[in-house]
């Protein structure tokens, strides 16, 4: 009678262990999964971000090259896959810096045009006068 608790305990006690271990293993592709897709989330939104700056870039760009009195109005996402974001410019003698910046991260871009004025999400209007060019 004592033999046969003992296999019973042993059978029980190799099945916590397997158990234990497919636990043990199933945690760790998981986590290895949520890394991958966390790297590409990351990736995707800095795509995305990049994207907005060189249109940003273009949209001064054309109005530098542009002869005065020129209009364009043109319109920015609200967001950028779901995440806020704001936009600053720097300019310096040479031109000017964009950045993009959202969720602790940003993204860079360089005209050599002297821009006037501040960019935001949704509509803007971008005009060149008297040889500057103006946002909002």
């Amino acid at each position: 009678m004592l033999i046969l608790h003992t296999k019973k305990a042993q059978i029980s006690l190799e099945f916590v262990i397997m158990i234990s271990l497919t636990l043990i293993i199933f945690t760790g592709f998981y986590a290895a999964l949520m890394h991958k897709q966390t790297a590409a989330l990351n990736y995707n939104l800095d795509l995305q971000a990049k994207m907005l700056t060189n249109q940003l870039v273009y949209e001064i760009d054309l109005a530098l090259t542009q002869g005065d009195n020129f209009t364009k109005k043109f319109e920015l996402p609200w967001k950028i896959s779901g995440q806020n974001y704001t936009i600053t410019t720097e300019v310096s003698e040479n031109g000017t810096f964009i950045y993009l910046e959202y969720i602790e991260r940003f993204s860079q871009g360089y005209t050599s045009a002297n821009l006037t004025g501040s960019l935001f999400p949704g509509n803007n209007t971008i005009k060149k006068i008297g040889g500057v060019v103006y946002a909002n």
